[in-house]
């Protein structure tokens, strides 16, 4: 008794395939198709694995941290230190001739978090070198520190310090002063 009329016809298309790839055409095709491939993959693996690493450990590309303390002086400063996560959590604790005395803590909203952290950015303050603006002992001191991919720059400077660290502060000092604080 014969088979079906149907496995033979199957049985014959895959034996006409496999006779194809002997033919040394077929051959460099399929070696020329592996390779687009492989460098298809390759290229996909590259594109994958710099957009996860260009940011680093943070969401916002830039620092994991930032924190501004503000210390006493002779006059009437504000005496506080801020610090802010790259979650946008906000931990502030308030000491002397400020409108909140004690801790307190907050979350930022989206756009408060993306114009702090653009402002750093566009103020390049973690590369920052240069005179900081040291008015001497009776002045008001401020210490800034951004930790960045586990390592912390701490910049010191006074009352006359270079605009683009007095624009960072003004905006930590914006959230500072603004938002709904909760008490620790």
């Amino acid at each position: 008794m014969q088979p079906p009329t149907i496995r033979l016809t199957e049985k014959r298309r895959i034996r006409w395939d496999l006779s194809n790839l002997c033919d040394p055409k077929q051959i460099n095709m399929l070696k020329v198709n592996t390779a687009i491939r492989i460098i298809l993959l390759f290229m996909l693996a590259v594109f994958h694995w710099h957009c996860h690493t260009t940011q680093g450990i943070t969401d916002n590309g830039y620092c994991s941290s930032v924190t501004l303390e503000k210390g006493g002086c002779m006059q009437n400063c504000k005496t506080y230190t801020i610090k802010i996560d790259e979650s946008g959590r906000a931990d502030y604790t308030g000491k002397v001739n400020v409108s909140k005395t004690g801790s307190y803590y907050r979350m930022l909203s989206s756009q408060e978090k993306t114009d702090l952290w653009e402002c750093i950015k566009r103020n390049d303050i973690y590369n920052f070198t240069g005179f900081t603006g040291n008015a001497g002992e009776d002045s008001q001191m401020r210490l800034l520190i951004l930790v960045k991919d586990g390592v912390e720059k701490r910049i010191s400077y006074g009352e006359l310090a270079p605009k683009p660290l007095m624009n960072v502060e003004d905006k930590i000092e914006e959230i500072a002063e603004s938002g709904e604080w909760q008490k620790h």
